[in-house]
């Protein structure tokens, strides 16, 4: 019974042609370190910018009421956590700089939750 092998999709993806065509077995695969790094990063830019765009999506779709701000101060708390979690997983910080880059994303979210709800000025 032959054993599975991998599609030929994640090979052509993460290998280069040289490392294709090292060997004839189907069961080992070399990849490129380069090609695994820029999938890395482009998925980190991806999750970076949700967490910076969908809080802010998010409050400025928020009634100013009561129950508004109740809401706001929840999508607060609950994007900072995961900020927080994706910034440690992501970028292996360490405890000053994951204090420092929550004190500026604290300091974001918190100037435009301020500033929704607002009248604008208007020239009479």
């Amino acid at each position: 019974m032959p054993c599975p092998t991998l599609t030929s999709t994640p090979q052509k993806l993460f290998s280069t042609p040289e490392q294709l065509q090292r060997t004839s077995d189907p069961l080992i695969f070399y990849s490129s370190a380069s090609r695994i790094e820029t999938l890395v990063s482009w998925i980190t830019a991806v999750i970076m910018l949700a967490l910076i765009a969908l809080p802010l999506v998010i409050l400025s779709r928020v009634d100013a009421g009561d129950k508004g701000s109740s809401l706001s101060i929840i999508v607060f708390i609950l994007f900072v956590c995961l900020f927080s979690i994706a910034a440690k997983i992501v970028f292996g910080v360490n405890r000053h700089e994951l204090f420092a880059a929550l004190a500026v994303y604290c300091a974001v979210l918190a100037t435009f939750i301020g500033n929704t709800g607002q009248e604008p000025c208007r020239k009479q």
